[in-house]
């Protein structure tokens, strides 16, 4: 997959904090925080940084992730998250949750539909608190029933 350039990356993260704007959910992330968030240490896999980038309901995800990992006062620094995982898990399951909903609001059906199978596996993951799964067990529920 093609590099994404600063320019396109600019465009993205705009149309995304809007998307999020109209949702009630504003975010002041900038395109370089962006970047930098993608290029992190994490100790699991993620989807490559061009596809995260170009999927407008996966870069929302990481925009309200960054958006609540700056208001618990964390920077951004390439050991931020594996240094902080109860934090940036708070970050992701909020993130997670307005992902879906914003997803959903949008009618993009097979986007939430290929999530469902990522949300369940977070609702079993053992490095997950046991209310964290529980939430995330919820919004497994919640997201599969507003499908049918």
């Amino acid at each position: 997959m093609e590099p994404v350039s600063d320019a396109e990356l600019g465009s993205l993260v705009a149309v995304a904090k809007e998307t999020l704007r109209t949702h009630g959910h504003p975010c002041e992330v900038w395109p370089d925080q962006v970047r930098g968030w993608l290029s992190t240490d994490t100790p699991y896999p993620n989807p490559p940084n061009e596809e995260v980038m170009r999927n407008p309901y996966l870069l929302i995800h990481e925009i309200v992730e960054i958006d609540e990992v700056l208001k618990m006062g964390l920077r951004i620094t390439k050991d931020v998250i594996v240094k902080n995982l109860d934090a940036v898990e708070e970050a992701h399951l909020r993130a997670a949750t307005v992902e879906l909903r914003v997803a959903l609001d949008l009618g993009a059906f097979d986007h939430v539909r290929g999530r469902l199978d990522d949300v369940r596996a977070w609702s079993e993951d053992p490095t997950v608190s046991e209310d964290n799964k529980r939430q995330y067990a919820r919004l497994y529920a919640e997201t599969k029933r507003a499908l049918e």
